[in-house]
């Protein structure tokens, strides 16, 4: 029995690490892909970032949201990556960035505590615009999703601190 038990485990371990293996030359090939698509190429940076809450959003994600500021933290998040790269400026005529949440989840304290991800993950998802002098350069759709809870992050602001901040990098990535 411990004998078929361990084959089994070997040949169930070596087809799920083949699984995650990485073709890096398709990893080159996105990277090259996404410098061309760049909208911070040619010497542009970003002047203006603009954070909405989707107007479908449910009302008590609405509340949830304000509750904890999250326009405003999803907002700080970016400038200061952008600001870490060195793309973000004073400009009147820089790139301006509307990210619109169009959904929001986010678990009580209680919940996370108590069940973790068995009451589900938290998530933000993003619709980005870059626009410069009203013309749209790119958009895309990106989103974040942490099931931590119990003792890593008890609390929901502890939770959103660090989704946003992990959102933000997501977000000048894929500019």
């Amino acid at each position: 029995m411990l004998t078929r038990f361990s084959i089994t485990a070997v040949l169930f371990y070596s087809l799920l690490m083949s699984g995650c293996a990485s073709n890096p030359s398709a990893g080159a090939a996105e990277s090259i892909k996404q410098a061309a698509n760049s909208v911070l190429t040619n010497g542009r940076s970003v002047s203006k970032i603009i954070v909405s809450l989707d107007n479908d959003l449910a009302s008590d994600r609405k509340e949830a949201a304000d509750q904890y500021s999250l326009a405003d933290r999803i907002k700080t998040d970016v400038q200061a990556v952008l600001e870490e790269k060195g793309v973000m400026s004073s400009s009147e005529n820089g790139v301006v960035l509307n990210i619109n949440v169009s959904s929001f989840r986010l678990r009580s304290g209680a919940s996370a505590f108590w069940a973790g991800a068995m009451a589900g993950a938290d998530n933000i998802f993003v619709t980005v615009d870059a626009e410069s002098n009203g013309a749209k350069l790119k958009t895309f759709k990106t989103d974040i999703s942490t099931a931590l809870g119990g003792l890593i992050a008890p609390s929901p602001s502890q939770r959103i601190n660090r989704m946003s901040k992990a959102l933000a990098k997501r977000i000048v990535s894929k500019l």
